[in-house]
């Protein structure tokens, strides 16, 4: 009987390390997934960007915002597929303009003057 509890230990303690890898491999497909978005902007265009979405939990931490302050173009992966942004032109040449991309649709917002705020959401 001793002989047989260390396989079922050790078989216990495989089965509990590919349950964790496939757990954080979920967890890193969840945050790549996501709508794509896109500033462009003149290289001294200062804007804020505040994007707002259904939460979720990340490493056991509540997510439902990302906001960011920016010179210059830019883009990246919003970690959702709801998102309601606003954009909001601080200072520099040119307008601001931000678009998120879902399913072949687009939505923008444009800031043309400082202190103008626009917003694009997707569905």
């Amino acid at each position: 009987m001793k002989k047989l509890g260390l396989p079922i230990i050790i078989g216990v303690v495989i089965v509990a390390a590919l349950v964790l890898i496939a757990l954080h491999a979920l967890q890193r497909q969840e945050v790549q997934e996501g709508v794509p978005y896109r500033v462009d902007a003149a290289q001294d265009a200062q804007y804020h960007v505040d994007c707002r979405y259904p939460g979720y939990k990340v490493q056991g931490e509540f997510v439902n915002t990302t906001a960011f302050d920016q010179k210059g173009p830019t883009s990246g992966i919003l970690p959702t597929d709801r998102p309601r942004c606003t954009i909001k032109k601080i200072s520099g040449t040119g307008p601001v303009t931000l678009t998120l991309t879902k399913d072949g649709k687009v939505s923008t917002a444009v800031a043309a003057d400082p202190g103008q705020e626009s917003k694009a959401y997707v569905l």
